[in-house]
């Protein structure tokens, strides 16, 4: 007899609890640390580290069923890992790629390993740290009486213009006991040492000296060249002095024959070493003149010389001009007897 009981449902499947919400939320495809992290980056797949994770045995293969994946760990265990590895990066900036984790056993590369070369020595700032001067060119066998000494060259030095304080080597050009007593041998050597040693006759600084039948000693430092230039008109030179005569014509050539720079001065020395100087005024331009036969330097409104020496180089005076700041005359009287005159270059390179 059949039964007419239905069956009795089931009862429903109850559903699964939800997660906790305090559950930690795992990120399985996640990099394990910064490192792995760049390098999944660049290169498009994560760098293998053959030393943390050994390849499986052939005998015993893996497969999904029997291996269960190790996941990484949390968010915040990963950012710790980050945070790790960014502080070792800080500390060892020498890290390498190749070494994504650092080894503080490895010793860092010296920063200087380059040899040093040595510096050249700075040059002397002060005349007292210079060597002494060289005077090149004289000959002792002929010069018996010289004028320039190397003290008086010391003394002679600081009054030079900056730039050529410094130099180590004096030339001499002219000398009356070695070349003889003659203007145009003056006129020629200078010729020639300006071709060899100097820029152009506007840059070529010379010292010249004479000693006086009283043994008094003055001179001249100019910066060009003392050159022959043909006049082209009248200078009225008046001299106190009878031989040289009251009223002396000159050719020259006015204010046009006059050059020099007003870095010229005069000085003379005087006893205990001292050397007495007077600088350009800057009141004219009239340094330096000289022709065929006579040399000077400074002038002014009486048509007077500071410095004059006629083309015998024996006779000559000395007076105040507006030009440089001597008032009178350099030597104990006006008029002179040159007995010894010597020029120098001075040798800038």
């Amino acid at each position: 007899m059949a039964s007419n009981e239905q069956p009795l449902p089931s009862a429903p499947a109850e559903p699964e609890p939800p997660a906790p919400i305090d559950a930690p939320v795992v990120y399985t495809d996640m990099p394990a640390t910064f490192t792995e992290f760049l390098w999944e980056v660049l290169l498009g797949s994560p760098k293998s580290d053959t030393q943390s994770q050994p390849e499986a045995s052939v005998d015993q293969p893996t497969t999904a069923a029997t291996t269960d994946p190790q996941p990484p760990g949390s968010l915040f265990t990963t950012l710790t890992s980050w945070t790790s590895t960014l502080a070792q990066v800080a500390l060892h900036p020498l890290l390498s790629p190749s070494s994504p984790t650092a080894t503080t056993n490895t010793p860092e590369p010296a920063l200087n390993t380059r040899t040093r070369t040595p510096s050249p020595p700075r040059p002397a700032t002060r005349l007292s740290d210079l060597p002494p001067v060289r005077l090149e060119g004289r000959e002792s066998k002929l010069v018996q009486d010289p004028v320039l000494t190397r003290a008086w060259a010391e003394r002679i030095r600081p009054h030079l213009p900056r730039r050529y304080r410094y130099a180590e080597r004096w030339q001499l050009i002219f000398s009356l006991e070695q070349h003889g007593i003659s203007m145009s041998t003056l006129y020629q050597r200078m010729q020639m040492y300006t071709d060899e040693y100097c820029s152009g006759p506007q840059s070529c600084p010379t010292l010249l000296l004479l000693k006086t039948s009283t043994n008094a000693i003055l001179g001249a430092f100019v910066t060009e060249q003392w050159r022959q230039n043909s006049g082209s008109g009248t200078v009225k030179v008046k001299s106190a002095s009878p031989s040289i005569g009251s009223s002396l014509m000159m050719m020259a050539a006015g204010e046009r024959s006059f050059y020099g720079s007003p870095e010229s001065f005069l000085f003379r020395f005087l006893g205990h070493n001292v050397v007495e100087t007077h600088p350009a005024t800057q009141k004219n331009d009239y340094y330096q003149l000289s022709e065929a036969d006579f040399l000077a330097m400074g002038s002014g409104g009486e048509s007077k010389f500071s410095f004059y020496l006629d083309g015998d180089l024996y006779q000559g005076y000395t007076s105040g001009t507006p030009t440089f700041t001597n008032a009178g005359p350099l030597t104990p009287s006006a008029d002179f007897e040159c007995i010894a005159l010597e020029i120098w270059g001075i040798l800038t390179e």
